[in-house]
């Protein structure tokens, strides 16, 4: 295999209006084919091939977007020149994914959490630095409109102060028997709001409690939790909490209940997918339609590619936010708040 060296290479057609990127997305369950639509949407980006170990599933993907099917990152690597590759991989196998493709040079979008421990999440960034590549994780609610515009209200002021954020995000029932209890949902769904509270505080978080109930996934042979609730404390005196868990009926009307109250001391802003709209009340009072958000994640990704900018998203962002996740887990089994950081080990 020849190492890519050089910059992405810029393509151009008669068919598009912009320079665009060749792009893998390697892994092709549930969020990788949703990945795979982002990538066929993004007006910079081309889908140049998929990667899974089920064959069957990778031909029938590369059949309907027209893109060519590997079985490996290997395969992958000796036959293709790829400038991007979203890794869609299960969590345990982040850190290998990784290595093989930033050794090759190539720019990654990997799909959150960054990792499970610590010390995975350290070699991953390890790896990046030593590939000299782009690199981010897929914490894609920055991405959505809904939460960018209450982060752009957060920033302008409108809220004053932030005191506090509240999130919700609620799973149905199917989705621990779809994982089969691989991982907690802190690590699944709580990561996600984790990042976010993270980015709208924009403070160092020092210290995490969680409580957590786990019977019902328990009796189902699950060794999950139900719902965790954890609170985080940060530098400058804010709190979150971040409510994570998967007992919604398979008859709720929508897959998941997700929702976040940010309050600050000149108003309150709540946004909640079920409407897929952001409320806003200080001194007025507002409602924003507002959706989508993998689409704009690679598009912004593959634009920092070729202007050669940061993205949105660090590595260290993404670490972060697992790391307090991890240190929820900790706290909800010893029953204590856990500072921050965490150890290496």
């Amino acid at each position: 295999m020849t190492l890519r060296t050089d910059s992405p290479q810029i393509r151009t057609d008669k068919t598009r209006a912009t320079a665009y990127l060749d792009i893998a997305v390697i892994g092709l369950g549930a969020i990788g084919s949703a990945h795979v639509d982002a990538v066929r949407n993004a007006p910079s980006a081309r889908l140049a091939a998929v990667v899974d170990v089920d064959a069957g599933r990778a031909a029938e993907v590369a059949t309907r977007t027209g893109s060519k099917a590997y079985g490996s990152i290997e395969d992958l690597l000796s036959a293709e020149n790829i400038d991007m590759a979203i890794i869609a991989t299960p969590d345990s196998l982040h850190v290998e994914a990784v290595q093989r493709v930033a050794a090759a040079g190539i720019d990654v979008l990997l799909e959150k959490p960054i990792a499970t421990t610590v010390a995975d999440a350290a070699t991953i960034l390890r790896a990046v630095e030593a590939g000299g590549i782009k690199f981010t994780v897929g914490h894609c609610l920055r991405f959505d409109p809904k939460y960018v515009e209450l982060k752009r209200q957060i920033a302008a002021g409108e809220l004053g102060d932030l005191a506090t954020v509240y999130a919700r995000r609620q799973n149905q029932v199917g989705v621990v028997e779809r994982l089969k209890g691989r991982v907690s949902s802190l690590l699944f769904l709580g990561v996600h709001d984790i990042d976010i509270v993270n980015w709208y505080i924009d403070s160092p978080p020092v210290a995490v409690y969680c409580a957590s109930s786990s019977g019902v996934m328990q009796a189902k042979g699950f060794p999950v939790d139900d719902v965790s609730f954890t609170t985080i404390r940060y530098a400058n005196g804010a709190v979150a909490v971040v409510e994570s868990g998967w007992l919604l009926p398979p008859t709720y009307p929508r897959s998941g209940h997700f929702e976040l109250v940010a309050t600050g001391s000149r108003g309150l802003g709540r946004l909640d997918e079920f409407d897929e709209g952001l409320w806003v009340a200080n001194e007025t009072f507002r409602h924003v339609p507002l959706v989508d958000r993998l689409t704009p994640q690679v598009e912004h990704f593959a634009q920092a590619i070729l202007a050669d900018t940061r993205p949105l998203v660090s590595g260290p962002d993404a670490a972060l936010a697992m790391e307090i996740a991890l240190a929820a887990e900790i706290s909800a089994r010893e029953n204590r708040e856990v500072p921050l950081p965490l150890p290496l080990g």
